[in-house]
């Protein structure tokens, strides 16, 4: 498979469901939530965004967050 995100791995025999969903959640937090904190790190003059995860995760879900108030008070129209 030739994708962005990589293919869920094989369920291994004796193994548990949850490895699955946290490879699951990891390839979202990873594809998802923090590439706009990285971008916003990038505008603010950080060299390595990289090297800043956790505050490009913080900023990720804050952004995500801000997009779904927006969202609400679009549906909503207040």
């Amino acid at each position: 498979m030739s994708g962005l995100i990589p293919a869920i791995p094989a369920y291994r025999k004796g193994g548990a469901l949850v490895d699955q969903d946290i490879y699951i959640f990891d390839v979202f937090v990873q594809h998802v939530i923090t590439p706009p904190g990285r971008w916003v790190l990038e505008k603010i003059g950080v060299r390595h965004p990289q090297d800043h995860e956790l505050a490009a995760l913080f900023i990720g879900i804050a952004f995500w967050a801000f997009a779904v108030v927006l969202g609400v008070a679009l549906v909503l129209g207040r």
